[in-house]
């Protein structure tokens, strides 16, 4: 044991002696595996320092969106030349790179929140319990931290209201308003007209008001939803994928917010919408008579599917011939 008495101005020169005093054999020991792992973790804390500044700019500017766009070019820069160098000694359980970056910033945005004040997620019992056996998830990492057992997406509700529909105190009510159980929803808008959703990894369509392919106005019947719209973002490869596709039911209630009305959805689908916007500068979601086609059948019916209404968040079901609006949806990367 090395016993040190120094002034607090003489310490740093102490830790860095002891630091060089450590064998340099020992490093030159690590294993490409090692080396490739320690590489990984530079990058990701490299990446969450980025979201930070990017944030902080934002902030000083008075900016509408943080640009995260270089964080994540060098964070796949990176990420793969880690991959590279270590020769498959370190392959992660990912498909994409860009599926770890969303995860990262998926953490980053709950961090985030946290620090601007809000509750640490509910995380029933202990995480152990909440995030359940690893060994039985799913090979894709995403699905066993950003979903954990037993939580779905908050609902957006934050009032609470008596019989007669009067709003009310919350505590001890156990409303949802008081409760307020699932996960805080987090939306990324990409900046190339389309939003991520960082629970879960969804990466959705913004709409326009501008006449294109993306204007919130045109409506399909279910069959040119996929014939004519998604065929048409396919091919002019729409913000550079050729996956987009018409959400199931269950997607597409991940939108409704059901602490808003006309429309039930999110501020990250409903910005700035103006006459003549495009998807890169606003965000829209019809409220009058506004039902959004699934790609899930009516089973009791099935010349009918189901939708989701977004003037209040409810569902509903319509003849597959009929007219609705339609936002499509990919896997997030």
């Amino acid at each position: 044991m090395i016993s040190v008495r120094a002034s607090s101005g003489s310490r740093v020169m102490i830790a860095a002696a002891l630091v060089l005093a450590f064998p340099i054999a020992a490093l030159a020991a690590l294993l490409p595996a090692e080396k490739c792992e320690a590489a990984k973790n530079k990058t990701a804390g490299a990446y969450y320092s980025c979201r930070e500044k990017a944030e902080a700019t934002a902030i000083a500017k008075a900016l509408p969106m943080p640009d995260y766009s270089k964080c994540s070019s060098k964070f796949d820069t990176s990420w793969d030349k880690a991959e590279t160098t270590g020769a498959g000694a370190c392959p992660d359980n990912v498909t994409l790179t860009a599926d770890m970056n969303a995860y990262l910033a998926a953490q980053a945005a709950e961090a985030a929140s946290v620090i601007a004040g809000a509750s640490i997620p509910d995380c029933a019992g202990d995480l152990a319990t909440c995030e359940g056996d690893l060994t039985t998830c799913d090979s894709d990492l995403l699905i066993c931290v950003a979903q954990p057992v037993g939580q779905v997406h908050e609902t957006g509700q934050t009032i609470c209201y008596n019989e007669g529909g009067t709003v009310i105190a919350c505590p001890g009510t156990g409303q949802d308003g008081e409760l307020q159980k699932g996960i805080a929803n987090s939306f990324t808008d990409n900046g190339d007209g389309t939003v991520t959703d960082n629970l879960s990894g969804l990466m959705w369509e913004k709409l326009s008001d501008d006449g294109s392919i993306h204007d919130w106005n045109t409506t399909y019947d279910w069959t040119t939803a996929v014939t004519t719209k998604m065929a048409a973002l396919n091919s002019a490869v729409f913000a550079g994928h050729n996956d987009w596709r018409l959400p199931n039911r269950h997607e597409l209630l991940t939108l409704a917010n059901l602490g808003a009305v006309n429309p039930a959805t999110f501020s990250a689908f409903n910005a700035a919408c103006a006459p003549g916007c495009t998807v890169t500068t606003c965000s829209c979601t019809q409220w009058s008579y506004s039902y959004y086609w699934s790609s899930s059948t009516y089973h009791l019916g099935p010349p009918a599917a189901w939708l989701v209404y977004f003037s209040t968040g409810g569902t509903s079901t319509n003849g597959k011939t009929l007219d609705n609006y339609v936002r499509a949806v990919r896997a997030g990367s």
